[in-house]
């Protein structure tokens, strides 16, 4: 029945649940604002299917993305604070502490003492064996791996304190709006991958750059 102001009223009638859902869908269908963008039979063309769920693939995948970008900022964090050197991930922060280790046992060892090992060692660095720094770094990669595993915990209230998750959101609902209105391509940017592949460059490239040096 219709009521005087135009809305449609549904029936409060005791009905079985497929005429109920029946006479819902005939309600929703009668508003011209909305008939238009749904599609009859609840079937979406492939095509639309497709950008739905890569726009909502994306959105899940700036979640990893901002794992490892947080990772990669411990790495630094730590290589900052404690071992004085630019360390962009993990795998640059465990190659530094394998050089450090090589370096402390070194001197432990000097057969003329610790006060010279450190005055050879400081002219004559020591380079880690391939062991030692295949340990270190995996040692490292793995830590890093819990860290961004649970990384969610500290990122999450950050970024919606900052509002980077409703603004996340936002672009994700109007993504899904052009696709189901017909008015788009449904792109939904992926900011955070382009950073985190960064940090993965500026990580390996340090790794080699010291590698080379040694």
């Amino acid at each position: 029945m219709a009521r005087h102001d135009g809305a449609v009223a549904v029936p409060l009638r005791t009905a079985p649940t497929h005429v109920q859902r029946g006479v819902l869908a005939d309600a929703i269908h009668s508003d011209p604002r909305v008939a238009g963008r749904i599609c009859i039979g609840d079937v979406l063309p492939v095509e639309a299917r497709a950008l739905v769920a890569t726009a909502i693939s994306g959105y899940a995948g700036t979640r990893a993305a901002t794992a490892e970008i947080a990772a990669g900022s411990i790495a630094a964090g730590i290589g900052a604070l404690w071992v004085k050197h630019a360390t962009p991930g993990m795998v640059t922060l465990g190659s530094v502490v394998a050089n450090m280790l090589a370096q402390q046992a070194a001197i432990a060892a000097f057969p003329l003492g610790a006060g010279l090992g450190i005055w050879w060692f400081g002219m004559y660095p020591v380079a880690p064996g391939a062991e030692l720094l295949a340990t270190t770094i995996g040692a490292f990669a793995v830590v890093g791996a819990l860290f961004a595993v649970f990384s969610g915990i500290v990122t999450d209230p950050l970024q919606r304190l900052i509002g980077l998750h409703r603004r996340r959101l936002l672009r994700l609902i109007g993504a899904l709006e052009d696709v189901l209105c017909g008015d788009g391509e449904g792109r939904f940017p992926l900011r955070d991958h382009y950073v985190a592949r960064l940090i993965d460059f500026l990580d390996l490239s340090a790794a080699l750059l010291r590698s080379v040096r040694a």
